[in-house]
């Protein structure tokens, strides 16, 4: 697919936002905890049966996997049940970009989904990720279903009047350093990386908050920035108070339309 132009993109503000937990100069930090570990085994590295925290490594041999994604999983278990990861060598040609390796081990532990509780409405965090599988809302599947809706997301924020916001425009991907979306939550707030660091693991991700229109910059990849929504540390943990968050997977590489949870942590 050719790229697109540069659109008008996203405004972020250049002002600091509100003090708040966790968050310092207006910009979001990630919590202090454990750093990586590496892991070598060959073969199926995931188990239907026993997805302890301890599991959660990567498909690929040799990928070291952060340790705050175990941290995750005893806080938000992984759904039970396979996983069907995607052919992660495929998107540098397919969309045009490598992904973060947090959010690649993510994904194939999580599949793609959304943190929910009983009862609500519509996603607490939807998180969107590459599925093979056709489905009537796109033209394309895998890596080109999700370029088309990087494209959506660009024709949609291009449509906004420039004159409601401030700060810097950035571009959308796929033009270079553009916006990658990435998540979305109930409140209509959208989730983005920017990746203007040609290393895609040094990516910040960026929170577009609706009415009022704010843009919360968060200096860590998509693992640690859930920790810190659980954790109360951001502007969009309110969603997350309380008991009985889980994950719910939809989809993965090969199947959509699913509905699959470990459910609340014991």
């Amino acid at each position: 697919m050719a790229p697109i132009p540069p659109s008008t993109g996203l405004h972020t503000r250049a002002t600091p936002v509100p003090e708040l937990s966790g968050v310092s100069g207006g910009l979001a930090r990630p919590p202090p905890g454990p750093y990586w570990w590496s892991v070598r085994i060959p073969g199926l590295l995931y188990s239907a049966f026993n997805r302890t925290a301890s599991n959660l490594i990567s498909v690929d041999e040799g990928v070291a996997v952060r340790a705050d994604l175990a941290e995750l999983a005893r806080l938000v278990p992984p759904p039970l049940g396979p996983v069907a990861p995607p052919p992660w060598h495929r998107s540098k040609t397919e969309f045009g970009l490598e992904l973060p390796s947090d959010y690649r081990a993510f994904v194939d532990a999580y599949g793609g989904g959304e943190l929910s509780k009983a009862g609500l409405g519509g996603p607490l965090l939807s998180v969107v990720t590459p599925c093979n599988a056709p489905s009537p809302h796109s033209s394309s599947a895998g890596f080109p279903a999700l370029l088309e809706y990087q494209l959506g997301e660009a024709e949609l924020f291009g449509e906004f009047d420039e004159s409601d916001w401030d700060g810097p425009v950035y571009p959308f991907h796929p033009t270079p350093g553009g916006l990658v979306a990435w998540g979305q939550n109930m409140m209509g707030d959208a989730f983005f990386w920017l990746t203007q660091d040609p290393d895609p693991d040094r990516w910040p991700v960026l929170m577009w908050a609706r009415g009022p229109v704010t843009t919360y910059r968060f200096d860590g990849g998509i693992v640690t920035f859930l920790l810190a929504l659980l954790a109360g540390d951001h502007p969009a943990s309110a969603l997350l108070e309380g008991p009985g968050v889980h994950w719910i997977m939809h989809n993965d590489w090969l199947r959509r339309d699913l509905a699959v949870s470990a459910g609340p942590p014991a």
